[in-house]
């Protein structure tokens, strides 16, 4: 009896644990996928960040940020978004102390980004 508990939980665990995250930020904000453009649902699906993508869209494929700033550039203030510690092609979370790693960001003009890096070669 205790073999078959250890068995259940151990592999409750391990089907939670593959939960692709992308698929649960969706599930968890259907309307907001729902109002995506069909090319931006697409680079949801894939975990992909593109120009011209709303802040939702973003959102979805890469999570919430773990910094969010301003920044000016040619006169212009854009919102800044950083994510510390992404793995391609998910979002895993944010390790203590800033942006080791593999590191990304993304900026959005009027909403929509219109710019994102990856400061370390990939």
């Amino acid at each position: 009896m205790k073999i078959s508990l250890l068995c259940l939980l151990v592999c409750s665990v391990a089907v939670t644990s593959c939960v692709n995250p992308i698929q649960a930020r969706v599930s968890a904000y259907p309307g907001m996928y729902e109002k995506l453009k069909p090319a931006e649902k697409e680079a949801v699906n894939s975990g992909a960040v593109k120009d011209g993508m709303s802040k939702d869209a973003v959102y979805l494929a890469w999570g919430a940020p773990s910094r969010v700033g301003r920044a000016r550039r040619d006169g212009k203030v854009f919102e800044r978004w950083g994510y510390a510690g992404m793995y391609a092609p998910y979002y895993n979370g944010v390790p203590p102390g800033g942006f080791p790693g593999d590191a990304r960001f993304v900026e959005f003009e009027k909403g929509r980004v219109n710019r994102f890096w990856w400061p370390l070669p990939h």
